[in-house]
């Protein structure tokens, strides 16, 4: 919640979310400990000297208790890790790629536009979006594409680098791609397709950017992003000005407005789906 909190203020947090979990750890250490001398406890004692009347309850109770132990033992083994994603000792770059799955490619979706964005003592010190047209014109350099590509681009640019469904493949090509083109080395490499971009604005809409007289939503985002960006609306040198527009909007409104127990369910069913793809240099 700290996290959702810090990005409220325009980034420009007070707050540092990692010395605030750093402080606690010796008291989590110990909370969890706790928990799990009482795991132990309860599991030894058998159910024969239990109450008909209560074993239920205590069966529940037993179960309970030895699902959050391990809950909260991987929460520790996490901590770490959890640390550094959020910029702790040093900031974490991310390269997030925004996939258009109406436009398949073997990761998910054509990448039409990228995102790099940094963490820094737990809160968000970079957040910017790139046309990856834009990138591309900045590589100097003829890459020969590999045999999946070549029958249809003599060049290989940063837009086909997820040639692979393999996504730690097209991750790693896509970060070398990234700094090929003038761009920063990268820590972590995020996918996220169209449809988890809806479900996303599910949870806010509907919004309104200045480019459109109309306010978005869930149901009509995708044609009238897709229409505005192919018709060249906003003329031929920045077609994807709306894209970028709605981009900041969206993340504007779901820092401010979403509860982060109502993100985290959504989160996890686009994992599961595949619609949200990770990949991270640190193992």
């Amino acid at each position: 919640r700290l996290f959702f909190e810090n990005n409220q203020k325009n980034f420009n947090a007070k707050v540092s979310l990692t010395k605030k979990l750093s402080d606690e750890l010796p008291q989590i250490s110990q909370t969890i400990s706790y928990f799990n001398q009482s795991n132990e406890e309860i599991q030894k004692i058998s159910a024969t000297f239990i109450p008909a009347a209560l074993k239920d309850r205590f069966e529940f109770a037993k179960q309970a208790l030895s699902a959050l132990s391990e809950v909260l033992n991987q929460l520790q083994a996490d901590i770490p890790a959890i640390l550094a994603l959020l910029g702790d000792k040093e900031p974490h770059t991310f390269l997030i790629l925004l996939q258009n799955n109406a436009e398949i490619r073997p990761s998910g979706g054509f990448i039409g536009n990228y995102a790099l964005a940094e963490t820094n003592d737990g809160y968000l010190a970079r957040n910017e979006v790139f046309d990856i047209y834009s990138s591309d014109h900045k590589l100097a350099e003829e890459i020969p594409p590999p045999a999946e590509i070549a029958p249809a681009n003599s060049r290989w640019f940063m837009r086909d680098s997820n040639y692979s469904a393999h996504f730690p493949l097209s991750a790693q090509k896509a970060a070398w791609f990234l700094e090929k083109e003038q761009g920063p080395g990268v820590d972590t490499v995020i996918a996220v397709d169209l449809s988890f971009v809806v479900e996303l604005l599910k949870l806010v809409e509907p919004i309104k950017i200045p480019e459109l007289d109309m306010p978005l939503t869930s149901k009509n985002f995708a044609t009238i992003i897709s229409y505005y960006v192919e018709a060249k609306i906003s003329g031929r040198e920045n077609p994807k000005i709306i894209l970028k527009s709605f981009l900041e909007t969206l993340q504007k409104e779901f820092f401010s407005r979403v509860n982060p127990t109502e993100f985290l369910p959504l989160l996890k069913a686009a994992i599961e789906s595949k619609h949200v793809l990770a990949y991270s240099k640190n193992p």
